[in-house]
């Protein structure tokens, strides 16, 4: 009851925002479903290969995968009757792996929910914090203190340029084992929170006759 609670409190801005104005709200959702294949997902190949009708394609493709997976999912958690935070949490796992667009910052607002699952694998923070070193660096996140003044954003400038000279060469295929290991890991998460069922087995009772 309180889980429920809070996580209605938590979506009262997103309700608001739907009532309050409609069209905006369908003018972002249509958005993000139409964006290229792009982040921390199984897709990453798809952003070294050249050609924006083969991207398109990909991305169309991905889009189906991702509906097909969350309707099958959630057909899935209605049967087994999982409880509702179990429930959240392998949905939004399920969004992290099969969506088209899957930025490592999305995570975050699973950390929330995951601490309160038992069953939760810690080990996934860890892939969204070895990506986003390979993709954007982790100084990216003191941006607001480099563009301060004029020689801190020169220092930025030469920080990042070495780093990307250090590692521009290889990092894409860095990022997209990351994005496979990461995956791998969700998915078999995901099957942790469904209780396995035990197959019954059937026995023989079979009396020997007494001798004699």
């Amino acid at each position: 009851m309180k889980f429920t609670l809070g996580l209605s409190v938590a979506s009262l801005p997103t309700i608001y925002y739907l009532f309050v104005a409609p069209h905006g709200f369908l003018d972002v959702m249509l958005f993000q479903g139409a964006r290229p294949v792009n982040g921390m997902n199984m897709y990453h190949v798809v952003l070294s290969v050249q050609g924006i009708f083969f991207q398109t394609a990909v991305t169309k493709i991905a889009a189906l995968v991702f509906v097909t997976a969350i309707l099958s999912l959630t057909y899935m958690v209605l049967r087994r009757r999982l409880p509702m935070l179990s429930s959240l949490v392998v949905l939004m796992l399920a969004y992290l792996i099969f969506a088209p667009v899957t930025n490592e910052q999305y995570l975050a607002s699973l950390i929330p929910l995951a601490l309160l699952s038992e069953k939760f694998n810690r080990k996934l923070y860890v892939f969204p914090l070895l990506f986003v070193a390979f993709y954007a660096t982790y100084i990216y996140f003191a941006i607001p203190i480099f563009w301060t003044n004029a020689a801190l954003h020169n220092l930025y400038t030469v920080i990042r340029g070495a780093w990307v000279e250090a590692t521009g060469s290889y990092s894409g295929y860095i990022r997209y084992f990351i994005s496979l290991s990461f995956a791998f890991l969700a998915f078999r998460n995901i099957h942790s929170h469904f209780p396995r069922t035990i197959s019954s087995k059937v026995t023989l009772d079979i009396q020997l006759p007494k001798a004699g």
